[in-house]
């Protein structure tokens, strides 16, 4: 054996090599991922914003369209990004790894600079919600990288069946969007609040303001002059208390009111306070 010989040769058998994916398969996958992605942050963001406007004809509620917009371009967008990210490693872990981290920052980002706290209490706010961030991201990205390695294998497929696995997957990837943004529906005591605030609104533009419920309404200096006029209702929940939600009322000519309403246990609600706004 000469000193120029290959390591193989010494060993007695061929070095194994494994050779990476040609570039061009990892946009395909990464594409994949970018689309399914896009596809089920869309359908979560739009429906979620406007699941309450659907499941509660009968009651005047808020659509922010331009709040549902931008939750759009956030959602569609980013989990575009995650999915790309997902699908563009060869390897699994190191694409699911690097697309729960893009992901998780981005919530974690989004979740402190919507928070209504001081610095501190933000800090503390970001420490709590680490944890179950992870754990969402995780399964997310998860879903994504298998839903980019099917739209792989049914490339592979011609005709007829490619038609349908990519129509598959298609309603896969939104029907994982839907889901969770059904579950965003307003319910429990946030459903109570609003309910409360309607009646009590339908019943001082009949004249009959109830003393004991609606008595801070009645007080609002400019509240009466608006009274018969279409208005939307909105709920969050409330700073002052943790039984209580903000609804705010706001008239087809800009007049506002948010009343601040409580509801502990199986009481009934009460209004804690209100302001307006012109």
């Amino acid at each position: 054996m000469t000193d120029n010989q290959s390591p193989s040769h010494r060993w007695g058998a061929p070095l194994q090599i494994k050779d990476d994916e040609s570039i061009s398969v990892r946009n395909r996958r990464a594409l994949g991922g970018a689309l399914y992605g896009f596809l089920g942050g869309s359908a979560f963001a739009l429906l979620s914003g406007a699941i309450d406007m659907l499941t509660y004809p009968d009651l005047p509620i808020f659509t922010d369209w331009p709040a549902i917009l931008a939750r759009w371009l956030w959602a569609g967008c980013g989990l575009a990004v995650v999915g790309a990210a997902a699908g563009w490693f060869t390897e699994k872990l190191k694409g699911i790894t690097i697309g729960a981290s893009i992901l998780a920052s981005a919530m974690l980002i989004v979740s402190v600079t919507q928070a209504r706290f001081i610095p501190m209490a933000n800090f503390i706010f970001l420490v709590i919600l680490i944890l179950p961030v992870a754990a969402t991201c995780i399964p997310i990205t998860i879903l994504l990288r298998w839903l980019a390695n099917k739209h792989m294998d049914t490339l592979e497929k011609s005709g007829f069946l490619r038609g349908r696995g990519i129509a598959s997957l298609v309603f896969l990837a939104l029907l994982l969007g839907l889901l969770p943004g059904a579950l965003m529906r307003t319910s429990g005591k946030a459903e109570q609040s609003l309910r409360f605030m309607n009646t009590l609104l339908t019943n001082a533009a009949a004249g009959n303001v109830d003393t004991r419920f609606g008595r801070r309404l009645d007080q609002l200096p400019t509240f009466k002059a608006h009274l018969g006029a279409d208005y939307k209702l909105s709920q969050k929940l409330s700073l002052l208390s943790t039984e209580g939600y903000e609804i705010e009322t706001t008239f087809e000519d800009g007049y506002q009111v948010t009343c601040t309403i409580i509801i502990y246990g199986s009481q009934k609600p009460y209004i804690f306070d209100c302001a307006e706004r012109e």
